[in-house]
């Protein structure tokens, strides 16, 4: 995982340890640090992350607490936000039908701003390897890359209907994003509307509800999938992603609420004007786990 020492720095006021000295901390107390390339005024870091550790580590935050854990030095509290308040309630629903999605939540943003993203916001996804597309598309996977668990965005003027569900697929077929057709069978879940999959769960996004630059209205969703579930289908589809590798190894259902509510304050600061609109947040929990429970033992 490519982890930026200049994303790191923003975590805490005392200056970081050197890069030099950071890599040797790192390799003596928490994980193998395989290569450090300078580039663009950062340093950035090819960090093994153990399997042991994928679950609270695959994430710049993750990162974070262990050098703090080894440094003593305090972190800010960067990530304590406030939820934006609800400008309207939304009228999609979720329904999870596969108990294989502990978790699943869903906000609707009308009148997002789709755009080239800022710099800042370039900037840090190129400097860990990853292409900018748009503001809202680069949003969801700043948070995955900050805080390690994937996000999605729709565009909901794509959409058939207002039910949103969790469940086997509807059709045996999708046309992911990458423009690729996949077979599906009934071992795998989709994210679908009332119509046609429209993600395949935990791996990969499908073309009907693309986000482009003519989208106006989106459905931002945060969710959680059995480690399990999500592994076999990238297998056998042998489709690999950031967001399939991260729910292979098991994260917490607690981090989907982080998420969404940092994906709306980027929404809300790089995404927006003063048209755009925030629902209330969906959130179908069935059986709360624990904060600490990430799914690696179950069936």
């Amino acid at each position: 995982m490519k982890i930026s020492y200049n994303w790191i720095q923003e975590y805490f006021d005392e200056p970081l340890p050197s890069p030099t000295e950071l890599a040797t901390l790192l390799n003596i107390r928490a994980f193998e640090v395989e290569e450090v390339e300078e580039q663009n005024g950062d340093s950035v870091f090819e960090i093994k992350i153990t399997p042991d550790r994928a679950h609270d580590c695959l994430s710049h935050f993750g990162v974070a607490k262990e050098i703090r854990l080894h440094t003593k030095l305090k972190m800010k509290p960067v990530l304590d936000i406030a939820d934006i308040k609800d400008d309207f309630e939304t009228k999609y629903k979720a329904e999870i039908v596969d108990s294989s999605c502990p978790r699943y939540m869903l906000r609707e943003i009308q009148n997002v701003v789709v755009q080239e993203s800022p710099l800042e916001l370039k900037i840090k996804l190129e400097q860990i390897g990853q292409r900018s597309i748009n503001s809202v598309v680069d949003i969801t996977n700043l948070v995955m890359y900050e805080i390690g668990q994937p996000m999605h965005a729709f565009d909901a003027d794509k959409l058939d209907g207002t039910q949103i569900k969790i469940a086997s697929p509807i059709q045996k077929k999708i046309t992911t994003l990458d423009s690729k057709e996949v077979e599906l069978t009934d071992e795998d879940i989709t994210i679908q509307d009332e119509k046609d999959n429209l993600a395949i769960a935990g791996v990969k996004g499908g073309k009907k509800a693309e986000v482009n630059n003519q989208t106006q209205n989106v459905i931002i969703e945060s969710a959680n999938f059995f480690p399990v579930k999500v592994r076999k289908t990238s297998k056998r589809t042998n489709i690999q992603t950031d967001s399939s590798k991260r729910f292979e190894n098991g994260i917490t259902p607690k981090l989907a609420e982080t998420a969404i509510k940092l994906t709306s304050f980027y929404i809300q600061k790089y995404a927006s004007d003063s048209k755009t609109q925030f629902s209330n947040i969906v959130d179908v929990y069935p059986r709360p786990a624990s904060p600490y429970y990430t799914g690696v033992s179950l069936k």
